[in-house]
């Protein structure tokens, strides 16, 4: 895979993440970050599992998020090397704890930059064991309406044609 210059690399995901901030104004729903990604991109939810397609990954963006409105996702850093973008942020649940901070769980999003203003994968990485006991103490629940995640999830799905993502876009070291 070619590797993209840094700028237009760093221009991609500074879309999505503007996307994610009219999300949390409300003027846009999540399932429109698919937007961002290609027809035959891989989206992988350590909840949720497996999409692939942008339509999969637009209809489950839109389901794991109902019910999620008051829930925050502030970004703390991004690093790009070469057509792969690392990012931290908050996954904050809402309220606060006992002493008064905000209930954070760091989280990760690693994705692969395939050209053309559009992502080609994408991995949420978090601790979802720290994630709960922060639920815990915070005292929020999710409110009637809210969607569960599936039952089983599908880690194997990969699309057809696909390699492995093994070095897709990366040189080197």
């Amino acid at each position: 895979m070619h590797i993209y210059p840094e700028a237009e690399v760093r221009a991609a995901w500074g879309k999505v993440l503007k996307t994610r901030e009219r999300v949390a104004q409300g003027v846009a729903d999540w399932s429109e970050v698919a937007e961002h990604f290609t027809e035959d991109a891989i989206y992988i939810d350590p909840v949720w599992g497996r999409y692939v397609g942008r339509h999969a990954i637009a209809t489950f963006m839109h389901e794991c998020m109902v019910g999620f409105d008051d829930w925050r996702f502030p970004t703390l850093w991004t690093v790009v090397k070469d057509n792969l973008v690392i990012c931290a942020f908050w996954s904050r649940v809402p309220g606060k704890l006992p002493d008064g901070r905000f209930p954070d769980c760091f989280s990760l999003s690693i994705a692969i930059y395939a050209g053309k203003g559009e992502f080609c994968y994408e991995n949420d990485v978090f601790n979802m064991a720290e994630l709960a006991e922060l639920i815990q103490q915070s005292g929020w629940t999710p409110p009637a309406g809210a969607n569960a995640p599936p039952a089983k999830l599908d880690r194997n799905q990969l699309p057809p044609d696909r390699p492995d993502i093994g070095t897709w876009g990366l040189s080197k070291p």
